[in-house]
């Protein structure tokens, strides 16, 4: 009887030592699927990061190569202190050089601190390049409005505004920012955000947005205004077309950065902020292009300029284009 009993235990024993082997790789069976899944959701959010981030190196360089030769038609034959002048340069520079460390850490990164210094320089990188971008376009409705002092004090108090903004929601998020270690080990450098952080970053490009609607409801207000007499020259079609082309471009670019902001989690949520800023930079560029290269025709032709001469404001007649560019002549 005893001997059954023992049987009987030892056949217990075993079952419950088979019962936890059985759990016990079930468990890790689970683990490894659960591992292989993270795996795979981060090689895609690899994948997608590398995409836009080579989509955005396309377009910058592809692009400079591109306007190179109308820049050294428009902006380097020409005798210029225009304060016109050094924001295009300030603009086009700063983002070409300025990505260089970008694209080059994200492609060839080995170390941790390195990407979280990256991180750091691009906080900084974007904010100079947005107030230089915001600066251009406040010069650009000033020259527009013959230099009214009430424009300049409301674009000028509204990028004050953004700037206060921008600082807030980087002083409420500044520690939130993260880097991904398994990112590092595939020489990627990924930032991370949390929900808090991405509804911050969604306040500080909805202030950017907001002066970009401000500066195109002036445009377009001051462009069908100068219609009747400037309807059918280059000079009118370009700052229409260009800032409504601008307009449209940039909104789309912020629209999508802040959806995805909005909905997307972890490394994701950044996934469009530095191609938005290559955009607006890039576009920024070719509307100064275009308005010198209009300018310029307007000059070579006496005739034409006298017949876009209007009075702009109460000091007298002015024309548009010595108003957006007056302190450069065509160099000798």
């Amino acid at each position: 009887m005893n001997h059954v009993k023992s049987i009987e235990v030892t056949t217990l024993d075993v079952s419950i030592s088979e019962a936890f082997r059985c759990m016990a790789g079930l468990n890790s069976t689970v683990e490894g699927m659960s591992s292989s899944s993270a795996d795979v959701e981060l090689r895609l959010e690899l994948f997608w990061s590398q995409c836009v981030e080579l989509a955005s190196f396309i377009i910058l360089y592809y692009d400079y190569a591109l306007t190179f030769p109308d820049e050294v038609e428009f902006f380097w034959k020409r005798s210029c202190r225009a304060f016109f002048a050094i924001l295009f340069y300030t603009n086009r520079y700063l983002s070409v050089f300025g990505n260089l460390p970008h694209f080059l850490v994200r492609f060839g990164l080995e170390q941790l601190s390195v990407c979280k210094t990256l991180e750091l320089y691009n906080q900084y990188f974007v904010s100079i390049n947005q107030l230089v971008i915001s600066t251009i376009f406040i010069h650009r409705v000033y020259a527009m409005y013959a230099q009214n002092f009430r424009i300049l004090c409301v674009l000028v108090i509204a990028l004050a505004g953004v700037i206060a903004n921008g600082l807030f929601q980087w002083y409420r998020s500044k520690g939130a920012i993260g880097t991904s270690p398994d990112a590092i080990m595939a020489k990627v450098c990924l930032s991370t955000y949390t929900d808090l952080q991405g509804k911050h970053m969604i306040f500080y490009w909805l202030g950017v947005v907001a002066f970009d609607m401000l500066v195109f409801a002036l445009t377009l207000k001051k462009s069908m205004q100068l219609k009747a007499t400037y309807l059918g020259s280059n000079l009118w079609d370009v700052v229409t077309r260009d800032g409504i082309l601008y307009f449209g471009a940039i909104t789309l670019s912020n629209g999508s950065n802040i959806l995805v902001f909005a909905i997307e989690e972890g490394y994701m949520k950044t996934l469009l902020a530095n191609l938005v800023n290559i955009v607006a930079s890039v576009m920024t560029s070719r509307l100064m292009l275009n308005l010198r290269g209009a300018s310029q025709d307007l000059k070579t032709s006496r005739n034409t300029v006298e017949s876009l001469s209007l009075p702009l404001s109460t000091n007298g007649a002015v024309s548009l284009a010595t108003l957006w560019d007056p302190e450069c002549t065509i160099a000798n």
